[in-house]
């Protein structure tokens, strides 16, 4: 049930749940809510040089990352939530960008799957 993902690993939202199905739906999507958010916001804060604010969104979407276990993005967050940035940083920070809006879109693909097997 919980193998066969290349993106998420929900071992621990399934655990901290007691396999409550309807919780971990309403977990999954508020994650999937928080994820669209957080990625549109990643990109305004990046396009009007916010840097103080991009931090934050970082340090929210390695908190959402870690509870459905998509592990590559948290560690990719990790790396800028604690660094002084700046425009030198601009294309290393759209790569992270970019990459969590695609992982989150192939993560939801796979929470979807997930909720329908369970």
């Amino acid at each position: 049930m919980l193998k066969g993902f290349q993106y998420i690993d929900v071992s621990y939202l399934v655990e901290m749940s007691d396999n409550n199905i309807d919780f971990i739906t309403e977990v999954i999507s508020v994650f999937k809510e928080q994820v669209e958010e957080l990625h549109s916001n990643m990109i305004n804060y990046l396009l009007n040089e916010d840097y103080k604010e991009l931090k934050s969104i970082f340090h929210k979407a390695k908190s959402a990352m870690s509870v459905m276990g998509i592990n590559e993005m948290v560690v990719l967050l990790g790396k800028f939530e604690n660094k002084d940035i700046s425009n030198k940083d601009y294309y290393d920070l759209k790569k992270i960008i970019d990459s969590f809006g695609l992982i989150s879109e192939n993560a939801k693909k796979e929470l979807d799957l997930f909720v329908k097997e369970f």
